[in-house]
């Protein structure tokens, strides 16, 4: 049968059409599907990347911040201890007699208290009972044979502080001595690391011709539970002796030395140097510095600038220390001023500010000589690799000169680096 020319055009017309719709059907359909799933997953992947992009900039760094918040943390347990022990007060109120000539006849100890911004609730003074928060064995042995071991009734002996308050431990000393080591003896407790404060002083003639002093000092602390090797004693580990025929624990004891001042070697011929006088030397410095090397470790920081002779307002808590941490070069500001005969400062890092964030505060403090003193330690370089040091810019609008001395600095490849200087700014390089 012979088709005619319009059956054959009609039947083309459907065969198109068959395969359009068998087309659309069977392959674009599918094709726009899939593209429109890939559409969908490239906008989820998108909106995913911008969010990962923001957590990484949050993140970015965060070692750093880590690391300073690490070394503040320590700074502020070396302050105010995490936890304050009977014997380890005695043992340090031992040394500190010893090397100020004071004779110590008395202490009482009273229990610890919260430290309250209210006025303070009247306290239970008790007799030399030093042995309720004595964790030794060794010594509290000892204690007994002296007859100063705890008591039976287990009842009130322990005053429940909880983790993150300050708190203080208190106590009543009578001592005898010589005018000279009195002031010796405030001078030492001074220089201690740990916060302590001293109050209810009196003194009277004695029959020897030396001071009868009576004071009350206050160690305080933040509580801190988990924290159960904490010590304020210059050595980590602390073995107390035997009692022997010792009768008097306030009375000389040979046997029991104290701890040494103990020294980190930095440097040739520095295990030879007199502490005492690497002390006095270090005293006349307002300002200290160190400069080490980046390492990927939370502490260290690279940078620690301290202020020392800053004059404590008792309404205010500052700790003058701030950090820097960096690979390569941080920057660092010391802004010094003069008004009406005191002497005003702030610093700052790239990372942290002193007195306030906004760096536009001052604090007081001394001059420790007739200059304004900075002593700088830095380290010298071993690895290629280590780039990190510091940029100082020191404003000083005083009428005394600002003396910075560096120590240790490495002369190839210097950590020490200077932006904007006055005029009345001298820099010294000690090998």
């Amino acid at each position: 049968m012979s088709l005619s020319r319009r059956e054959k055009i009609l039947i083309s017309i459907l065969v198109l059409i068959i395969a359009v719709v068998a087309y659309v059907n069977w392959f674009l359909v599918p094709q726009l599907d899939s593209i429109n799933e890939l559409k969908s997953i490239i906008e989820q992947n998108t909106l995913r990347l911008e969010l990962n992009e923001s957590y990484r900039q949050k993140v970015e760094g965060m070692d750093t911040e880590i690391k300073i918040l690490n070394q503040k943390f320590k700074d502020l347990r070396a302050e105010f201890p995490a936890a304050l022990h009977y014997d380890e007060i005695i043992i340090l109120l031992r040394e500190l007699s010893q090397n100020s000539k004071v004779n110590i006849q008395n202490i009482s100890f009273r229990e610890p208290e919260i430290v309250e911004n209210t006025s303070q609730s009247s306290k239970s003074q008790t007799n030399i009972n030093i042995a309720t928060a004595i964790r030794n064995e060794k010594l509290q042995q000892t204690l007994e044979e002296l007859g100063l071991g705890e008591e039976t009734d287990e009842s009130g002996r322990v005053t429940k502080i909880s983790n993150g308050k300050a708190f203080k431990l208190s106590l009543d000393i009578s001592a005898r001595a010589t005018n000279a080591a009195i002031k010796n003896f405030f001078n030492n407790l001074g220089k201690l690391s740990i916060k302590v404060g001293i109050n209810k002083i009196s003194m009277n003639n004695s029959p020897d011709g030396t001071l009868s002093v009576n004071f009350s000092l206050d160690f305080y602390g933040i509580m801190d539970r988990t924290a159960k090797d904490a010590t304020i004693l210059e050595e980590n580990l602390w073995e107390p002796v035997e009692s022997g025929d010792r009768t008097n624990i306030f009375a000389g004891f040979e046997e029991l030395a104290g701890s040494e001042v103990l020294h980190e070697s930095t440097g040739e011929g520095l295990e030879e140097t007199d502490p005492q006088e690497l002390l006095d030397e270090l005293s006349t410095y307002n300002f200290i510095m160190s400069v080490n090397p980046f390492s990927n470790n939370l502490a260290p920081p690279t940078v620690s600038l301290a202020l020392k002779g800053m004059v404590y307002e008792s309404s205010k808590y500052l700790i003058p220390v701030v950090y820097g941490d960096n690979k390569d070069f941080e920057k660092v500001e010391i802004v010094v001023e003069e008004s009406e005969g005191r002497f005003l400062a702030r610093f700052r890092t790239e990372h942290d500010s002193f007195p306030d964030s906004q760096f536009k505060n001052t604090v007081e403090f001394l001059p420790r000589a007739d200059e304004i003193k900075m002593m700088i330690e830095s380290t010298p370089r071993k690895f290629q690799e280590d780039t990190s040091g510091v940029i100082i810019s020191i404003i000083n609008n005083t009428g005394r000169k600002f003396i910075v001395d560096i120590r240790n600095d490495d002369k190839a490849n210097s950590r020490i680096k200077f932006g904007d200087l006055s005029e009345s700014v001298e820099i010294n390089y000690n090998d």
